[in-house]
């Protein structure tokens, strides 16, 4: 957009005299000073805002007796409007609002190429400007939003190697899983299975952050699951360990490994999306996530957890984004394999904020000498925002492959 200086100036002198004329539409539409370039129109704004009519003996608080003439010779007899001020104002503001976040933007720009600020600074102030609006554009609801809300169909995400879970689940954009076992149950695998297996279809772009393991030790169980072989038996001329390296390489699938901070695992995920595909991350564990701000950095693991969790829904809400999250459970909880949806370790927010929560029980070892050594596992959907919650007792384990399976009995 561009518009010179001085028809700048004209629209700021146009939409003040529609305020001034029309004081309630100070409330109704969301502006601010620091939009207007021309420091008496802040200065006329404030007076408006606050005082809300017009009185010559208040002005004088805000402006002195030259600014008083300037405001009600040039601005506030020269443009009264007599038909649809309101959308004449939006007008105005709007474009002024768009002239201002264009020169943030490029302010923005400027602190970054200098260095004069971090990515995840830059992504959260950039987020702020681009959301800077001058009226509710919530939508009113009619019959034809009504009926497309109840009749359209949903995408749900579709787990291809988990058709069972998969219909159960009806995962959908913005939704927030949580998984939770006990150690050596597997929850990693279970969420490495998924990520891998939801990375084949060009429809998804998938992150994990894995940071509980070495990136060399998560490179080998992802080689694993892509080849279904067990971790050390490649040799150079293994042509499936070749074949498993080319699909962990697509476009689809991207690693992060060892600590991470809350902040900039946001940065990180920006700097990866893809606004045409269903973007899909998976955090390992939710308990291990740093916290740049020193508010919360030094508090306890629950209040630390509580803020990462509220942190991560909203943002999965305001991006679009399914967030698949592994969490451990309370130490009491793993006697008698007694895990329930309190068992989640600091469940108060993982509970509430979650879509799904999914808890992988009843394990117990098959060893058989046609096959590999596995273990039968149950998944216990206990929260499902999307459908029913229910017990499923379909799943093998074989930790040496760090394979999941779906079987029907």
């Amino acid at each position: 957009m561009n518009i010179n200086n001085n028809d700048i100036i004209s629209f700021e002198k146009a939409l003040l005299g529609i305020f001034a004329n029309n004081i309630k539409l100070i409330d109704k539409i969301h502006f601010d000073e620091k939009y207007f370039k021309v420091e008496l129109h802040q200065k006329v704004y404030i007076y408006l805002k606050e005082v809300k009519h017009i009185d010559h003996f208040k002005m004088l608080k805000y402006l002195n007796s030259n600014e008083i003439e300037e405001f009600i010779t040039n601005i506030y007899t020269k443009n009264i409007y007599t038909c649809d001020v309101e959308n004449v104002a939006i007008g105005l503001a709007n474009t002024l609002i768009e002239v201002y976040k264009q020169n943030q933007i490029l302010n923005l720009n400027n602190l970054l190429k200098n260095k004069q600020i971090n990515s995840i600074d830059y992504f959260k102030q950039l987020d702020d400007i681009k959301n800077i609006n001058i009226v509710d554009d919530s939508p009113i609801l009619t019959e034809e939003i009504i009926d497309k809300y109840i009749f359209e169909d949903d995408e749900y995400l579709e787990i291809n190697k988990f058709p069972v879970l998969s219909k159960y689940l009806n995962i959908n954009k913005t939704d927030f899983i949580t998984v939770a076992a006990v150690t050596g149950f597997g929850k990693s695998a279970f969420l490495m299975n998924i990520f891998f297996n939801l990375s084949l279809s060009d429809k998804n772009k998938c992150q994990y952050f894995n940071i509980e393991i070495s990136q060399k030790l998560f490179v080998k169980r992802m080689i694993s699951i892509a080849s279904n072989k067990e971790m050390g038996s490649f040799t150079k001329k293994d042509d499936t360990y070749y074949e498993a390296r080319n699909k962990i390489l697509n476009k689809n699938l991207v690693m992060h490994s060892g600590y991470i901070t809350l902040e900039k695992l946001k940065s990180t995920v920006l700097n990866n999306i893809d606004s045409n595909k269903t973007n899909i991350i998976f955090i390992d564990h939710i308990g291990l996530l740093g916290i740049e701000d020193k508010n919360y950095a030094t508090r306890s693991e629950y209040e630390r957890i509580t803020y990462c969790t509220k942190e991560l829904r909203q943002f999965a809400l305001q991006y679009n984004l399914i967030i698949f999250i592994a969490s451990q459970v309370d130490r009491g909880s793993i006697k008698g394999n007694g895990l329930t949806i309190n068992s989640l370790k600091s469940s108060g927010e993982l509970e509430n904020s979650s879509t799904h929560v999914l808890l992988l029980k009843k394990s117990k070892i098959i060893e058989c000498e046609d096959t590999d050594p596995f273990f039968e596992e149950m998944i216990d959907v206990c929260k499902n925002r999307n459908g029913r919650i229910d017990k499923l007792d379909y799943y093998t384990f074989i930790k040496e492959k760090q394979i999941f399976e779906e079987k029907i009995r």
